[in-house]
């Protein structure tokens, strides 16, 4: 993983909007949306995963999402409906900036 993303330069994204999976009214996990940098984070991504490609690790084959993950929510959590309404509430907050300037392992 190093070797394939060492080249790379650092880059900006800003991170906005929140959401949950599988959806906001009953999320099991919390995440803020990726705006500016979300290509970056696509590419990246397309490299590490095919840098494993020959190892003997599982990949998530699945459509890339660029987000953060805030939290996650244990099967049958008490509150879930009431953190959907939350999370609704700030689907369109701006939360900021941050620059990506390394991948660790």
């Amino acid at each position: 993983v190093q070797k394939a993303v060492r080249r790379r330069e650092p880059f900006a994204i800003s991170v906005t909007g929140l959401g949950g999976f599988p959806n906001s009214e009953r999320p099991h996990t919390v995440w803020a949306g990726v705006g500016d940098g979300a290509g970056e984070l696509i590419e990246l991504q397309s490299v590490v995963s095919q840098s494993l490609n020959d190892l003997p690790v599982r990949t998530d084959h699945r459509r890339f999402f660029p987000h953060v993950t805030i939290g996650r929510l244990t099967r049958g959590a008490e509150g879930a409906e009431t953190l959907g309404e939350a999370i609704a509430e700030r689907a369109d907050v701006v939360i900021g900036e941050t620059l990506i300037r390394e991948v660790l392992v």
